[in-house]
């Protein structure tokens, strides 16, 4: 007879007592009518996220479909209950809350009618995180001989002190290159730009703290020239002078906009259809280009985002020392969010150059006739039809006597 109370597999051996050298091996496997795969659960951070998330499965191996309530404590969401079919099984989700960041130890209570399942939960810790509230950094044209500062925050998301190291290529360097950064710490560095070559500069500040990392694009264009020229280098290292310094952060001018620059980047021409935009084409150097909008739309999983969607047949030309985009096909009276992407010789694309809002106008109307002059009308041309048939029966009577 084989009659365990409760489920897994069994293995016994039968001994003789007149054979000892002989033995029967006797295995047998129970299954519960009720179960949960795995028999514990544990949940595991994403790359970037403190919600911490984890699933199990609940196996329905009765002849009919159950209802199972669902129980844990406050710092686990899962649902409050689920449905089984027959013979059928459930996936259940557990997650943690996002403001929770330090160890749980729980359990989720499986609950119906005659079955109860008790399933042993575990969280680790979490660990850093480092998040910028940017993606990017554009510091726009800068002056060489002045160059630049400009500032960043960064916060540690996570659960743990974050011993933090930050890195970026000359010539931009950062006031504070290592630092501890606690949880849900948020930290300000001052980002330097030295004075350097004219020409455009594209890099990334990238921050590190054991696994957990983050990077911030940083765009400049150098204009002008330099405070000294070659000339000057060249008598200043044979005279045995040695070279400027370089300038400490606090005497570095704040960062200002080229306002010159912002007034040429602009939209004209606009109607319920269409629109213009200009930009000056030293801004960039590019010979192709390609325009966005910026739209509402579903994504794989059905849910909403934005994303950015080309619009087609745009036709731009050089005007002077402006590009001239006609954008056509556009919504009536609708707000329109658009960029400019650079495009290299082989059709692929760069970093946007920038992108404009603005907002269609409203679609012309022909206007309303005033009620008397159409009066005036219909009665002029009623009058006049009435005329010319009295004139007409007039003469084409015959005149009496003939």
């Amino acid at each position: 007879v084989f009659a365990p109370s409760e489920g897994g597999l069994f293995r016994r051996e039968i001994r003789y007592s007149s054979h000892r050298e002989f033995a029967t091996t006797l295995t047998g496997s129970a299954l519960t009518p009720i179960s949960a795969e795995p028999a514990k659960i544990e949940l595991h951070p994403g790359a970037d996220s403190a919600v911490r998330t984890g699933a199990f499965e609940i196996v329905n191996r009765t002849g009919e479909a159950l209802t199972f309530k669902l129980h844990s404590g406050t710092r686990l969401q899962l649902p409050e209950s689920v449905n089984v079919a027959s013979h059928g099984r459930a996936a259940i989700a557990v997650s943690t809350r996002p403001d929770d960041v330090s160890e749980v130890t729980d359990e989720v209570r499986v609950e119906s009618p005659g079955f109860a399942l008790r399933i042993p939960l575990k969280a680790p810790k979490v660990g850093a995180i480092l998040r910028l509230t940017q993606r990017n950094l554009a510091l726009g044209r800068i002056d060489a001989s002045r160059g630049a500062r400009a500032t960043v925050e960064l916060e540690n998301a996570g659960g743990t002190t974050a011993k933090v190291t930050a890195e970026i290529a000359p010539p931009f360097f950062v006031t504070e290159p290592s630092f501890e950064l606690r949880m849900g710490e948020k930290k300000r560095l001052t980002l330097i730009l030295q004075p350097s070559e004219p020409q455009r500069y594209r890099t990334w500040l990238k921050f590190a703290a054991g696994t957990a990392s983050a990077e911030l694009e940083i765009e400049a264009e150098m204009v002008g020239e330099m405070g000294g020229s070659r000339s000057a280098e060249t008598s200043d290292s044979a005279s045995g002078r040695r070279p400027a310094p370089t300038l400490d952060p606090a005497d570095l001018p704040p960062w200002m906009p080229d306002l010159d620059l912002a007034r040429s980047i602009r939209v004209s021409g606009i109607t319920a259809t269409s629109a213009n935009l200009e930009w000056p084409a030293e801004l960039n150097g590019a010979a192709l280009y390609r325009f966005e909008r910026l739209m509402l739309t579903r994504d794989s999983s059905k849910e909403l985002r934005n994303a950015w969607v080309e619009i087609p047949k745009t036709k731009y030309f050089r005007q002077g020392p402006l590009w001239v985009a006609s954008l056509t096909g556009l919504g009536p009276q609708q707000s329109q969010t658009v960029r400019v992407v650079p495009l290299d010789a082989e059709g692929h694309p760069g970093t946007a150059l920038f992108q404009l809002d603005f907002s269609t106008a409203a679609p012309r109307s022909l206007p309303k006739p005033r009620l008397l002059p159409s009066l005036f009308l219909i009665l002029a041309v009623a009058g006049g039809a009435l005329l010319w048939k009295r004139i007409r029966r007039q003469f084409s009577e015959p005149i009496s006597g003939f």
